[in-house]
């Protein structure tokens, strides 16, 4: 992960935007993920919350111009949570290196990091660490700005209390962070979950409690030939490394 910084710009959002596009409850979320098979996030002090609409990075433009020949979605993201990078440092092989200075154009860019493959862990094995990012960028659409900023909130406050009750275990290994715009408004709250890869939409902040209930059932695998079912399948909208047709196919499987 990288650490960008940007100047705080507040501007009020448009409660018109939030009621102009209402989704049909029964319309299907899965295969709305658009493909790619690589998701890099930028690290910025600056919660989603405060960005501007519309975000102007030349380092973000240039990482996404390197990467579109793999597939690769670039992202801002910020945390308070400071074993973010400390805890990732063993999903990969060789192993990632901290890539949390700053930084300041496209050259400083760990380019041979971001393409290092992911260590093959066998059902149950993985005990690392699981990231829950969820879209809180207020002023690129409100809802996102309500129902997100509600979920990560929630989710902070779930977890803090389940880690009075055990000093030890899954729990103190999710990392909750907020996310710039990554596609689909009208599906908020939208959370993407890593390293399973899978994006859930249509979450509420009174959900978090069950959110975490099911990811702790749902062990991560990525041993070849293992296909995982769908993280929550009435709330998924897809995952990483399929196409909107495999995603369908896979939920139409184990719905």
């Amino acid at each position: 992960m990288l650490r960008i910084s940007f100047a705080r710009i507040r501007t009020r959002c448009s409660l018109r935007r939030f009621s102009a596009a209402a989704v049909e409850a029964d319309e299907q979320l899965a295969g709305t993920v658009a493909p790619h098979s690589l998701y890099i996030v930028l690290c910025t002090s600056d919660s989603p919350r405060t960005l501007p609409s519309r975000i102007q990075s030349p380092i973000r433009l240039d990482l996404q111009r390197m990467l579109l020949q793999h597939g690769g979605i670039v992202n801002f993201m910020h945390t308070t949570d400071a074993r973010a990078l400390a805890l990732s440092a063993q999903l990969t092989s060789p192993p990632i290196r901290n890539t949390a200075a700053q930084v300041d154009n496209s050259d400083d860019l760990p380019a041979d990091d971001m393409m290092s493959p992911l260590r093959r862990f066998q059902p149950g094995e993985y005990d690392g660490p699981v990231h829950l990012y969820v879209c809180t960028h207020a002023e690129r659409d409100c809802r996102c700005g309500t129902q997100g900023v509600a979920l990560v909130d929630a989710l902070r406050d779930e977890l803090r209390r389940r880690r009075k009750v055990t000093k030890s275990g899954l729990w103190h290994r999710v990392v909750v962070g907020e996310l710039a715009h990554v596609g689909g408004h009208k599906y908020a709250a939208n959370l993407l979950v890593f390293p399973h890869g899978d994006w859930l939409g249509r979450l509420h902040a009174d959900q978090a409690s069950e959110l975490l209930d099911i990811i702790a059932k749902s062990p991560f695998t990525n041993m070849e030939g293992e296909t995982r079912a769908p993280l929550w399948p009435e709330h998924w909208r897809g995952r990483m490394g399929l196409t909107p047709a495999e995603q369908r196919n896979l939920f139409e499987k184990h719905r």
